[in-house]
């Protein structure tokens, strides 16, 4: 029988708090030998303005974070600051400006590294899988090539729709993007649709 915990991570300096699910088995512990055989540890990271909800919201049958928790996977969920989930913050509102002022970098840089660590130490495990969709990719791109100490506790990363340069997309609204105005509007549309909502 699976269950679902949720968890939330302080991050010291911006403040932000992340909330992170844990799909676990309750069922008796697999021993082997006489020894408890802990699960293999697997951390689903979602991509740009999407949530952690995502991996669990199909049918279990075709849902990652499920299909992963019942083939004996120890399944923890991440969600970024900002998104759906993790709107919590220890002096600042969604609504204010100041709350939004954060990139790629602090994902990569301060995010992840607390949750990663979190889980290897939650767990005792000394390594893990990621599985990152999009922007998840992204951060772990900045995080695995900059951070080896971090890089060292992931066992395999599962690049899901990676995303490393936007360089040569040839959507319309990559050709707009190089309207300076245009990128100001764009912007504070989302700031106002993210934060309203």
């Amino acid at each position: 029988m699976l269950s679902a915990q949720g968890l939330f991570v302080l991050l010291r300096g911006p403040a932000h708090i992340l909330f992170l699910t844990d799909i676990h088995d309750k069922g008796p512990k697999k021993i082997k030998d006489g020894i408890i055989k802990a699960k293999p540890v697997v951390f689903l990271q979602h991509g740009l303005l999407a949530a952690g909800s995502n991996w669990v919201t199909n049918l279990p049958n075709t849902s990652l974070g499920f299909l992963l928790a019942d083939a004996g996977f120890d399944v923890w969920i991440g969600n970024s600051r900002g998104n759906t989930w993790s709107r919590k913050h220890v002096s600042l509102d969604p609504k204010q400006k100041e709350y939004w002022q954060f990139s790629h970098d602090e994902l990569a840089k301060k995010d992840l590294p607390a949750v990663i660590n979190f889980i290897t130490t939650t767990t005792g495990q000394e390594q893990i899988f990621y599985v990152g969709h999009s922007q998840g990719t992204t951060i772990a791109f900045i995080a695995f090539s900059t951070m080896l100490d971090l890089a060292s506790k992931i066992k395999m990363f599962f690049a899901l729709a990676p995303v490393a340069t936007v360089g040569l997309t040839k959507s319309p609204m990559s050709k707009l993007s190089v309207i300076p105005e245009f990128l100001i509007w764009v912007s504070s549309l989302l700031y106002y649709t993210v934060a309203l909502n």
